[in-house]
Order: C-alpha cells, then structure tokens, then sequence
C-alpha cells in the first residue's frame, strides 16, 4: 500500500541586521543542518515572504510554519504559536504586505511561531538566548510537536 505523507512547510522570517529579529532566518538554518524528513519544505524568506508565497500554491504543503521575531510583551527567548487572524493582537514584523492578507487563502493550514526578541538594534548581533531559542523550536518542528508550543 502507498501512503502518501503530510508536507509542512517552514518559513523564517527576519532581518540579519537587527540582533534578534534574525530568529526566524537561524531556527530555518538549524533545520536545514539537520536530517530533515522528506515531508518538510524549508525556505529562509528573509525580510520578503511575498517572494514564497507562490511555493506554498506549487509545492501544495499541507501545514504553513512561520517562524519569526514577535513582541508579545513575554520575556526573551518565550516563544508561543498563533494563527493568522491572531496577528491583530500581537505586534507581528510582517517585513512586506500585512503576511494575514498575503498568505489569506492559506490561513487555514498557517500556524505562526513569535519568538520574543531581546534585543532588536541596527547592527546588534543575536543575543545567545535567542539563538538557544532558534534551535529549540527548530527541534520541536522538526519532530511534529508543534502543539506543545503554548498557544498565545
């Protein structure tokens, strides 16, 4: 019998000139060093998620991650899933378009992961904790435990 696995799809968004908001671009890189599964779809988006919106059309993922710098009012390096429609609620760094109006067609299969930054400065390098960050929530993606992420 041939089963046909789920695909997910993992995009980190960031800017590598702002400290911490490069969150998103490392915890992509770590996944991209590890084994990744056959069913996983890895794109660092940098500050242009516009520019991947149509992979998610081509490549058809079953599950959209989004992976980025948020400021939740959590303490650094907390982190915490939320749907599209949540992003009102949050200050989300959307880099582009509004990434709810983008990726609306697809809100029902998007789940995003805000990691609370520390330090966001022109010319700061990620903090050691957000980079601690980065790769726990990579490990969590890549071993499908995306629901133990505490929902904002």
């Amino acid at each position: 019998m041939f089963v046909i696995k789920a695909k997910t799809m993992v995009w980190g968004i960031g800017n590598e000139l702002y400290g911490d908001d490069q969150v998103g671009i490392a915890a992509c890189r770590y996944l991209l060093e590890m084994d990744l599964e056959e069913t996983l779809d890895v794109f660092c988006c940098y500050t242009v998620p516009g520019n991947y919106v149509s992979k998610v059309g081509k490549h058809r993922p079953n599950r959209l991650i989004i992976v980025d710098a948020s400021d939740m009012g959590l303490a650094p390096g907390e982190f915490r899933r939320f749907s599209l429609g949540e992003i009102q609620d949050v200050s989300f760094t959307n880099h582009d378009m509004p990434i709810n109006l983008m990726l609306e067609p697809y809100q029902d299969i998007t789940t995003i992961v805000g990691i609370q930054p520390k330090r966001v400065e022109l010319g700061a390098p990620m903090t050691s904790l957000l980079e601690k960050t980065a790769l726990t929530v990579a490990r969590i993606i890549l071993e499908g435990k995306l629901e133990e992420i505490p929902a904002l």
